[in-house]
């Protein structure tokens, strides 16, 4: 009996050993598969309380397929003393921060990451790399480095002042002697000119001058501008931002010539009328009149205006008499302060004999 329950007992352990192995099978996925592309945009902006790094997600794997997610980038830096820093010999990294990544944004290429470093000493010279990583192990190679040398803050340019002309304002500054710690300034410095118009946000409008002076063109009268300067020393390093000088424009530009002035004397009246004008600026005109006599002809005299857009007006004169001959001519203003002036439009002659009947 003993000896039958261990043939079963065989069997049933051969039976088990022979069936073929349960589940799905799937392709192995190579590690390097998976890993993503290196970021390849990095890049470092200056100010004078520290620097940002700036770089975009990682769309890719370094096998070209789409990248679904980031679970962190790893951000490292080299810092060395300026002096003797050798750009070709191999830099110690040190990890100085994790920043949380997470699902692909729906537009990645738009989606800037950033990072920021303010602990920093003057006279060194500091290098930055960013990796990508999936967790477990799975990381990209280092994104390309980017490195510079941080010095002491420039202190700001001083005397800004500007000289309007035509559709252009011409600055001018002296350049910082020290720097923030008081320290004179050795070398050659470059300008940055930024511009904030109508209030809004200060935006660039020339870098790397090597004068302390610049003509913004292209102007618009009437807008209200402001502009600062900041010095950067040629061998790396930014300063602080001069105090903003605000400039507007006066507005010089004249407003279109009045056209199609007739004249048509009625029962009671000499009415004037001329063509409508368009643009936004436009304030009104201005009415002239010179009456021939026999006696001689008066001078161009301004009998009247009228605001906006109106386009017609009446003589306060009585009707002329059988030998006067009278000449009429428009000019238009704007809204400027002051307003500007058109030149005279074509003459429109009445006479008591085209009186109407």
């Amino acid at each position: 009996m003993r000896r039958l329950r261990l043939l079963k007992a065989f069997c049933l352990l051969t039976g088990v050993l022979l069936l073929p192995n349960c589940g799905r099978k799937t392709t192995p996925v190579p590690p390097e598969a998976a890993i993503p592309a290196p970021i390849g945009d990095l890049k470092v902006g200056v100010d004078p309380e520290g620097l940002t790094l700036h770089w975009s997600w990682p769309q890719k794997t370094e096998k070209g397929a789409a990248l679904r997610r980031v679970s962190e980038f790893v951000v490292e830096r080299a810092e060395n003393p300026a002096d003797g820093f050798c750009a070709d010999c191999p830099l110690r990294y040190q990890t100085v921060a994790s920043l949380e990544g997470g699902p692909l944004p729906e537009r990645p290429e738009t989606a800037i990451l950033s990072y920021r470093d303010q602990n920093l000493r003057a006279g060194y010279h500091y290098s930055y790399r960013v990796s990508s990583s999936l967790g477990w192990r799975v990381i990209s190679a280092p994104s390309t480095p980017v490195g510079l040398v941080w010095q002491v803050p420039l202190a700001p340019p001083v005397a800004l002042v500007g000289t309007n002309g035509v559709q252009e304002v011409s600055l001018s500054w002296l350049p910082p002697e020290r720097d923030r710690d008081g320290q004179m300034v050795a070398g050659a410095l470059l300008y940055q000119v930024e511009r904030s118009e109508a209030g809004q946000t200060f935006r660039s409008v020339c870098g790397n001058l090597t004068t302390p002076a610049f003509t913004d063109q292209g102007l618009r009268s009437g807008i209200n501008y402001q502009y600062r300067v900041r010095a950067a020393r040629v061998s790396g390093g930014t300063g602080e931002y001069s105090a903003p000088l605000a400039v507007t424009l006066a507005d010089t530009t004249p407003p279109p010539v009045p056209f199609g002035l007739s004249a048509v004397i009625t029962r009671e009246s000499v009415r004037l009328f001329w063509e409508p004008l368009s643009g936004e600026d436009l304030g009104g005109f201005m009415i002239y009149r010179r009456r021939q006599l026999p006696t001689g002809s008066t001078e161009l005299e301004l009998i009247g205006q009228v605001e906006g857009r109106i386009t017609t007006f009446i003589d306060p004169l009585p009707l002329p008499e059988d030998d006067e001959v009278r000449h009429y001519a428009l000019k238009s203003f704007d809204r400027a302060e002051p307003p500007n002036l058109s030149e005279y439009s074509r003459d429109a002659q009445t006479t008591a004999k085209s009186r109407q009947p």
